[in-house]
């Protein structure tokens, strides 16, 4: 599954130990069900869990003892103000690699339809030095070092020591990201297509601000 306009840009599913096939899984452009949501209303409040608060929030606390994953994408977004525009900026690994980012997951049953629905949080951080001047948050993304421990619920030996996977949740530049800017048609949830993830230059950075700022009256 891949969307080009998702916060979040999924190549594939989620990875877990426990894990049963694909799992839902949209940006924040679209409303989205996560770990430990009993319905979707509530689901679409808890996109993220912050690490900082994991182990004492009722909603992710148990998931991040048991049901931990990974959810690898292409890239995701965040956007940077420039004035009164906000430019968007794809980030992705500078190898062009996908990246692994920190997921929880969940099997709940929607009662409004009986379906068992998995679904998935991702876990964010405060920001490392690539995205340090982008935004005061970005998902975590796992060295591939550390994978397998992430993954390890515990059901099969002996489970990891809480303070090794907080350790985990910590920003780091062990995986090299690369913020380029896109166009702003990524602000616009009607658009989906290979032009929103497309660099732009920086004369063409200049010439769109110019633009929304003379719009504006500026």
């Amino acid at each position: 599954m891949s969307r080009y306009g998702e916060a979040v840009v999924v190549v594939g599913v989620v990875v877990g130990a426990a894990v049963r096939g694909p799992v839902a899984a949209k940006g924040k452009r679209e409303q989205s069900t996560v770990a430990a949501a009993t319905d979707a209303k509530s689901a679409s409040r808890m996109f993220n869990a912050r690490a900082e608060t994991i182990t004492a929030s009722p909603a992710f606390r148990d998931a991040f003892r048991r049901q931990r994953s990974i959810v690898p994408v292409d890239s995701f977004y965040e956007w940077e103000r420039e004035g009164t525009v906000r430019q968007p900026y794809r980030v992705s690994r500078d190898d062009g690699l996908p990246l692994a980012l920190a997921g929880l997951w969940a099997g709940w049953r929607d009662p409004e339809t009986e379906e068992v629905r998995r679904t998935f949080t991702i876990v964010t951080t405060t920001p490392n030095e690539a995205m340090a001047d982008l935004h005061d948050r970005m998902p975590v993304v796992l060295d591939e070092a550390v994978w397998d421990r992430w993954l390890i619920d515990g059901r099969a030996g002996p489970t990891v020591d809480e303070g090794e996977l907080l350790a985990m949740l910590r920003p780091t530049d062990a995986v090299q990201l690369r913020p380029t800017p896109v166009n702003r048609y990524v602000n616009d949830v009607r658009r989906d297509g290979p032009e929103l993830i497309e660099p732009l230059s920086a004369a063409s950075i200049t010439a769109a601000t110019a633009t929304a700022e003379g719009t504006l009256g500026l």
